[in-house]
């Protein structure tokens, strides 16, 4: 057990950061009050710690784009591309509609996802427009299949008229 300086409380001394300069070899403060102070340092300073990472940006862009270029980052761009191709033309889709003005309103949304695809799936939108997720149609039937829900005993099947 050790008593933690920012907060003053007794916790385990795994919920302290490891620090090599102390004896016991962990932080004077828990890993909640070191969070908290480093939030609030950047809140009071975000101005300048903006400009330096700028600054260091500037003069370092071969490590800038070393950092968005890694082997593991483009495989993992690559394989998330490959496996959703259509919800990212869908995504293009709406956003070029919105950005020319031609989605004001979900029932716009709607009409411009049109009757061909209302057939194959259902796209949920956010109240501003933004898309949320597209789902089969058919992925619903077969869960209807999978789950069948029991007509109520006073709903009567309708029989066809006889002429």
């Amino acid at each position: 057990m050790k008593r933690c300086t920012g907060c003053g409380v007794e916790k385990e001394g795994s919920e302290f950061p490891n620090y090599k300069r102390n004896k016991d070899g962990l932080a004077p403060r828990c890993r909640v009050c070191v969070k908290e102070y480093h939030a609030s340092r950047y809140i009071l300073n975000r101005d300048h710690i903006l400009a330096i990472n700028k600054i260091y940006r500037d003069n370092n862009p071969e490590k800038e784009h070393a950092r968005h270029y890694t082997e593991k980052s483009i495989a993992r761009r690559e394989l998330y591309n490959k496996t959703n191709k259509e919800l990212i033309k869908e995504r293009r889709r709406v956003t070029y509609l919105r950005e020319h003005g031609y989605l004001e309103n979900r029932r716009a949304i709607n009409r411009a996802s049109g009757a061909r695809n209302r057939d194959k799936r259902l796209i949920e939108y956010h109240k501003e427009g933004s898309l949320i997720r597209v789902r089969s149609i058919e992925g619903r039937k077969d869960w209807a299949k999978r789950n069948p829900k029991p007509r109520p005993a006073y709903i009567e099947p309708k029989q066809p008229k006889k002429t």
